[in-house]
C-alpha cells in the first residue's frame, strides 16, 4: 500500500513487526497512544468512491482520539502482515481483506498511518 510521503522525508518504515502497537491499543491509553505518535502524525484514510472517500486527520491528539474510537473493534480480527514491503495490519483475511493499515515512522514516533478500505484496492 503507497500512500503521501512513503519513504520520502527521512521517514522509515516499521522495522519490526506492528504488534506493541496492537497490544497498546487493546489498553485504551490515550496518553501511551500519544506517546507512540508524532506531533504531526497524519492518517489517510482511503474508503473508495464517493464524496468522503479519500480524508485525512492531522495532530496526534486528533488521530489517537479516532484510533481508540474506531480501532478497538477491529483489534480481535486484526493480522499482523507485511504492506508493501514493511509491517502493516490486516483486518480480514488475505482472500478477503476488509482494510489494510500501514504505517511510516520518524524519529521513534509513527509519523503516518494510512488506512485503505476500498473493496476495489484492496482485491488487486
Amino acid at each position: 500500500m503507497a500512500g503521501p510521503g512513503d519513504g520520502e522525508n527521512g521517514y522509515d518504515r516499521i522495522p519490526s513487526p506492528v504488534q506493541g502497537q496492537v497490544d497498546l491499543l487493546q489498553e485504551r491509553d490515550f496518553d501511551r497512544l500519544l506517546q507512540v505518535l508524532a506531533p504531526d502524525v497524519v492518517f489517510w484514510f482511503d474508503s473508495g468512491p464517493g464524496p468522503t472517500a479519500l480524508h485525512e486527520i492531522v495532530g496526534a491528539r486528533a488521530v489517537a482520539r479516532e484510533i481508540l474510537r474506531t480501532a478497538p473493534r477491529f483489534l480481535p480480527g486484526a493480522l499482523s502482515i507485511m504492506v508493501n514491503g514493511a509491517p502493516g495490519v490486516l483486518h480480514g483475511t488475505m482472500a478477503e481483506p476488509l482494510c489494510v493499515l500501514g504505517c511510516t515512522v520518524a524519529r521513534g514516533r509513527i509519523a503516518q498511518l494510512h488506512l485503505v478500505a476500498d473493496p476495489a484496492k484492496l482485491h488487486r
